[in-house]
C-alpha cells in the first residue's frame, strides 16, 4: 500500500472514528440529562436533607450542643482479632458565627476514666458528666483557631485521627453540608463515579464480617442513597454524603485522606474514613431534653444522630453512643480548652 493509500485510510478511520464519538455524545447527552432531572439537582437533594434533618441546622437556631453517652475504641492485634474498651464521653460543639460546619467552629471531646465518679462537670449551665475533670483521660478538639490533642498533663497538636476526628465535626460535619452556601462551597451527585459492585475488594484479610465497611460504596448502600460531594471552597476538603433516598436523613459521611497499597493489589488506592449516623431522635432546640415531647412542633426540633459509628481503611475503630444531648446552652470559653 503506497503512502497515499495510507494517508486515505487513516483520515477515514479517523473521520468514522470522530462520527461514531459525536453520535455517542449525541445519544448519551440527553440520557444525562433525563437522569439528572429525573433524581433532582444536588443542591435540591441537599435542601431535602435539611428538611429532613431540621431546619434550626441551617438557619442558625442551633447555637450550639452538648452530647453525652460512651465512646466504644476497638483494636486490633498482628492477627486482627478485635478487643475493645468503653468509657463514658462527652461532645461539645459551638457553631461558626457564618452558621456551623465552618472553620471557625469550636469542638471538644471529653473521654473520662471508668471508675468510680467523685464529682460533676459542669459545662455553662448544664452538668454534661458525673465524672470530674481531673478524671479526664484525653481532650480533643479546636476553639477555631487551634487544634489540640491532650492524654493527662501531654497535650500536643491535634494530628492523624485526632485531626480527622476534629474535621469530620467541623469543616466536614453535617452542619458543613447544610450550610454550604454560606460557606462558599459547591456540591455535586458523584453516586454513579463511585459506584462498587465487588464491596470487599480492598478490604485487610481477617475482619470479621459484622466489621466490615467498605471504603467505597457496596451496590446496596449506592442504590438506597444518593451520593453527594461536597468541595468546601478553592482550598477546602472534599467531603461524600450518603443521603437515604426515602428518609432524606444522611446515612454516611467519608472522605479520602491519603494514598496507600491496597492489601491484595498492592497498586495504591485512596484510604478513606468513615462515619455512619444512625438511631436519629428529634432534640428541643429550647434545650430541655433528648426526645421531643408530643405538644413540641417539629419546627422546634432538630434530628441528631444518637449513634455515629467510625471506620478507618475498612476497620471500625470507635463507635459513639449518645443517651442525652442538649442544645443552645451557656457555653464558656472554657469549655473549649487544653
Amino acid at each position: 500500500m503506497n503512502s497515499k493509500k495510507k494517508l486515505m485510510l487513516v483520515s477515514t478511520t479517523t473521520s468514522v472514528s470522530r462520527s461514531i464519538c459525536w453520535l455517542m455524545e449525541i445519544v448519551a447527552a440527553p440520557l444525562f440529562v433525563s437522569v439528572l432531572f429525573a433524581q433532582g439537582l444536588p443542591s435540591a437533594t441537599v435542601d431535602r436533607a435539611v428538611q429532613a434533618h431540621g431546619v434550626g441546622w441551617q438557619n442558625g437556631a442551633v447555637k450550639n450542643w452538648i452530647a453525652t453517652g460512651q465512646v466504644t475504641i476497638f483494636r486490633y492485634d498482628d492477627q486482627n482479632q478485635q478487643s475493645y474498651d468503653i468509657y463514658p464521653m462527652t461532645l461539645i460543639h459551638a457553631a461558626d458565627t457564618t452558621g456551623g460546619g465552618g472553620a471557625g467552629d469550636r469542638l471538644q471531646r471529653l473521654i473520662f476514666q471508668p471508675p468510680d465518679p467523685d464529682g460533676l462537670v459542669n459545662v455553662g449551665n448544664a452538668t454534661v458528666s458525673s465524672y470530674s475533670l481531673h478524671s479526664v483521660l484525653s481532650r480533643e478538639g479546636t476553639d477555631g483557631a487551634q487544634t489540640w490533642h491532650s492524654s493527662g498533663p501531654l497535650s500536643t497538636p491535634a494530628a492523624g485521627r485526632a485531626q480527622r476526628f476534629i474535621e469530620a465535626h467541623t469543616v466536614r460535619s453535617l452542619e458543613a453540608l447544610f450550610n454550604y452556601r454560606g460557606h462558599g462551597g459547591t456540591v455535586a451527585d458523584i453516586a454513579a463515579r463511585i459506584l462498587s459492585l465487588n464491596p470487599g475488594a480492598n478490604l485487610p484479610p481477617g475482619l470479621g464480617q459484622a466489621d466490615r465497611v467498605h471504603p467505597r460504596p457496596s451496590f446496596q448502600v449506592a442504590a438506597n442513597a444518593r451520593v453527594i460531594e461536597l468541595s468546601a471552597g478553592l482550598k477546602g476538603p472534599t467531603t461524600r454524603y450518603y443521603i437515604d433516598k426515602t428518609t432524606g436523613l444522611v446515612a454516611r459521611m467519608e472522605f479520602d485522606y491519603a494514598q496507600g497499597p491496597d492489601p491484595l493489589s498492592g497498586q495504591m488506592v485512596p484510604l478513606t474514613e468513615i462515619y455512619e449516623f444512625s438511631n436519629y431522635q428529634d432534640v428541643p432546640l429550647t434545650g430541655a431534653g433528648l426526645f421531643a415531647t408530643a405538644s413540641t412542633a417539629p419546627a422546634a426540633t432538630v434530628k441528631f444522630p444518637m449513634v455515629i459509628d467510625r471506620y478507618v481503611v475498612g476497620r471500625k475503630v470507635k463507635t459513639m453512643v449518645f443517651t442525652q444531648v442538649l442544645l443552645n446552652q451557656n457555653l464558656q470559653s472554657e469549655s473549649f480548652s487544653r
